[in-house]
């Protein structure tokens, strides 16, 4: 009879063989993984003030958690500290009854100040928030203030472009207070339970209001236990189950300044998706005759771009896309054009087929498309330079796997601009790149821009290019990257996969090593800054590592975006198994000492490898791991999947629970017991599949961690774990 070892983080029972993790350039691999980071605290939540003269960004300059305030003046790059963290007064509670254990540990895993400042339009005062309130700052009295003093819970705070009101979200409803007599006022009165005004935007003329209502009274729930303490207690959590679609429930309007009753916009479906404009789903025409708003119909496949007149309310449909097949992804970003009569918009369909993702110039009324910025590459990321036609896109000309800066003129002229040869100009996120900062004339540029070997800083690209930040402690210095190598490798249906591969010091054309296809999700490849992991099992361990942009990944156009339909876990699996081929048939990797290992979704997918694709790569790691997409968010698998009800056999085939009786080799389950995210209940009933077809396999669970295991002690751990096991694995 094969029995299961069961290994739980409460006692860990090392492996009898494990080896001792090495240094690396004389720094010990548990260094890598704590406070103060080596690479200190990245400057988090910039925003650059109107006027382009000031950049107001958290930060620590010591690598520990918690981040305090800074502002940088510009173009001369002078930074100076405006609020340590541990000087902000700590909100007072009458009834506090919290343990000092729990107060000592709030404290410690505070992370100060989160940026995102809200700027006044005159540049002159700036809101920023933190330890319960919102603080007011002006330039010229050099001092904090609270905006309220007390507890008020309001939000999403935006200055009319006349600087006369704040605008701002409280008890479900959007308020205003005018800035010169402090006085507060009501604009609109949702009252019904479970439903709120979850969103808003002010016309240029500050005669309007743009709404966004919500009913979340139809999200589902779950309950969690929490074993840690002496009498298990229940966690009760909301929801949106796959096939929730009640939960789906919003609709668009309008109110006047002075507030009223929405007039809500008729036409748009109220089970949509808000999709556009960068995040925000709409976008005010400069002329405040009316605003945009981007919406996916509830099955992924179709979006619309409609017009909302200001005066009357009414919802006109301007644009409309169907996906030629699989989904229509999560980009499609747009702005005005400033004389308010055309659009640009940013897409990867074109005449009705798949296309590299362009920026497109649509006319108000709809009625003419014309390419603006088509190239036989993808377009990243899109913005508007301020209150001008100039548009700044990233760029993907050199490589799908790299990223550059290119300022379109409305002439037509482009200029690009490298940050980092081998890295990115601007952030990278998972549907594609993140805005720069940017003046409201357009002429001073700021990016965050990081590489394999440097964690993201602030960089000057207008009006000249030069660092502005440096965040990493001394010890950085001492660390040696291995530079990668960028390849291509046939994939499944006749694709062409990206990827990246880091060899060991001293290597020998022709060495076969052991290899390893790490943390793996889609743009996994991107040569972006990934911390120290891989890097540590190249030059350490003497390990090949390659990181692959796998279906699903943007920088290959429309299709293969959305490649992974209703075949998640099945195609990619393939990928990696194509990848290992590649590797091995051209001499670098030891086809018997193969390893996988992902996070999430990359846990999911080290699943699918080894029970799908099973005796292909001796070991796997997956930390996580969802294993039924049944139990998963519905904006996200009904996206990719469908609905469980109607697409039984999807759901059954793209689930490792399906294949418990696979496996061939090793695989590690890791999951944190309190994850709200992907339920730990995934993890434990794929072990108890596994167990009842009598697999040999390994687990380990966190008591006290959620998705992200990401408290102090459990961090350094689980990276210890993850290394440790594919160490003892691989190596010799």
């Amino acid at each position: 009879m094969r029995f299961s070892l069961v290994v739980c983080a409460i006692g860990l029972v090392p492996a009898l063989n494990a080896k001792s993790l090495p240094d690396q350039d004389g720094i010990p691999f548990d260094r890598l993984n704590v406070f103060p980071t080596l690479s200190g605290r990245s400057p988090s939540g910039a925003t650059m003030s109107p006027d382009g003269k000031h950049i107001v960004f958290s930060w620590n300059t010591t690598g520990a958690r918690k981040r305090d305030l800074w502002i940088m003046d510009y173009p001369s790059g002078e930074k100076r500290l405006l609020w340590g963290a541990d000087q902000v007064p700590q909100p007072l509670n009458q009834d506090d009854s919290r343990t000092d254990a729990q107060r000592k540990e709030q404290e410690l895993y505070d992370g100060g100040f989160g940026g995102g400042a809200v700027w006044a339009p005159d540049s002159r005062e700036f809101l920023i928030a933190y330890r319960g309130r919102t603080w007011k700052y002006r330039l010229d009295h050099k001092k904090f203030e609270p905006l309220f003093d007390g507890s008020f819970s309001a939000g999403a705070y935006e200055y009319t472009e006349d600087g006369k009101y704040l605008m701002f979200l409280y008890n479900s409803n959007v308020w205003r207070m005018d800035r010169k007599s402090g006085g507060l006022k009501q604009l609109t009165f949702v009252t019904k339970g479970s439903t709120a005004v979850g969103g808003f935007a002010t016309s240029p003329n500050g005669k309007w209001v743009a709404v966004n209502w919500s009913n979340f009274g139809y999200q589902g729930s779950h309950v969690m236990m929490d074993f840690t303490q002496d009498r298990s207690a229940v966690r009760n959590i909301s929801r949106m189950w796959n096939g929730d679609v009640r939960s789906l429930d919003e609709q668009y309007g309008i109110v006047p300044i002075d507030g009223g009753l929405i007039k809500y916009a008729t036409g748009i479906p109220r089970a949509h998706w808000g999709l556009g404009s960068r995040g925000s789903g709409w976008s005010w025409a400069p002329d405040s005759s009316g605003f945009l708003v981007g919406w996916k119909s509830e099955d992924h496949k179709e979006w619309t771009l409609s017009y909302i007149n200001a005066a009357d309310g009414k919802q006109l449909p301007i644009y409309h896309e169907t996906a030629p097949k699989n989904y229509i992804n999560n980009w499609r970003p747009f702005e005005w054009a400033e004389d308010s009569k055309s659009i640009y918009l940013g897409t990867d369909i074109a005449d009705g087929q798949f296309t590299n993702r362009h920026i497109e110039k649509i006319s108000k009324n709809g009625r003419e498309v014309v390419p603006y910025f088509k190239r036989d590459y993808d377009v990243a990321g899109f913005q508007k330079a301020g209150k001008t036609d100039r548009l700044i896109l990233t760029t993907q000309s050199r490589n799908e796997l790299l990223g550059e800066l290119t300022l379109v003129d409305p002439n037509g002229a482009a200029e690009r601009i490298i940050i980092h040869e081998d890295g990115w100009s601007s952030p990278v996120d998972f549907e594609g790149a993140g805005d720069v900062l940017c003046s409201e004339d357009g002429k001073s540029i700021v990016t965050m821009a990081g590489a394999y070997n440097i964690n993201p800083e602030l960089y000057a690209v207008k009006p000249s290019a030069r660092r502005l930040t440096q965040s990493q402690l001394p010890e950085f210095g001492k660390l040696t990257w291995a530079k990668p190598q960028l390849f291509s490798f046939p994939g499944p249906e006749g694709a062409t996969l990206r990827a990246q591969m880091t060899l060991p010091p001293g290597y020998r054309p022709g060495q076969r090593v052991p290899f390893v296809i790490s943390n793996m999700y889609a743009n996994s490849g991107k040569l972006d800054w990934d911390g120290y992991l891989a890097n540590y099992m190249t030059q350490a361990l003497g390990f090949g590592v390659v990181k692959v942009d796998f279906r699903a990944s943007w920088g290959q156009g429309g299709e293969f975006n959305s490649g992974y339909y209703q075949k998640m876990g099945l195609i990619d699996s393939e990928e990696a198994v194509a990848c290992k081929k590649w590797l091995v048939d051209q001499g670098f990797a030891d086809p018997e000492r193969c390893g996988v290992w992902g996070w999430s979704y990359g846990g999911f997918l080290t699943c699918m490898i080894q029970l799908t694709q099973p005796g292909n790569f001796k070991t796997g790691v997956a930390v996580a791991s969802p294993t039924d997409w049944k139990s998963y968010n519905h904006w996200y698998t009904r996206q990719r999947l469908g609905l469980a009800d109607k697409d039984k056999e999807i759901f059954e085939k793209t689930s490792p629970i399906t294949y418990a009786d696979k496996l061939k080799g090793d695989l590690l389950l890791v999951h944190g017991m309190l994850d709200d995210n992907v339920l730990f209940q995934d993890s434990v009933r794929l072990s108890m599949k596994m167990i009842d077809a009598g697999m040999n396999f390994e687990t380990f669970y966190y008591p006290r961690d959620d998705h992200s295991i990401g408290r102090d002690e459990t961090r350094k751990h689980v990276y210890r774990l993850i290394v440790q096991h594919l160490y003892d694995q691989l190596s010799d």
